[in-house]
């Protein structure tokens, strides 16, 4: 079945509708991410309102750092950027030792931490 995207939203989204107006996000991950609870109509229908949607949607920080300079420029509170360790390509690395020393990150929890382990 083809996904239509509408010109205008209502401003009740029903769960399918949510998934495709954030951008086509899987329902598991909505439901783990989106802290606006859905309301009862009655009738076991639940809809979400679009408008607390969007609010929490406008909340969320920007992760990438052209739109954190975007914002700054809009006249927003400046975040200081993480700092960043030289990428491996920087330092004249090999394939084979840029592999190996993100495996001993991830072995060191330096990118996995949020996996779950097998136990």
């Amino acid at each position: 079945m083809e996904r239509v995207i509408p010109d205008q939203w209502p401003l009740f989204l029903t769960k399918e509708q949510l998934c495709a107006y954030l951008g086509g996000m899987d329902e598991r991950t909505l439901s783990k991410i989106l802290p606006v609870q859905p309301l009862d109509l009655g009738a076991n229908i639940l809809r979400w309102n679009r408008q607390q949607v969007d609010a929490w949607a406008a909340s969320l920080p920007p992760r990438l750092p052209k739109a954190m300079k975007a914002s700054n420029d809009a006249g927003l509170a400046r975040a200081e950027p993480a700092p960043q360790e030289p990428e491996d390509e920087d330092l004249g690395l090999t394939a084979a030792e840029i592999a190996l020393r993100r495996a001993q990150k991830r072995a060191a929890g330096g990118r996995g931490k949020c996996r779950k382990r097998a136990g």
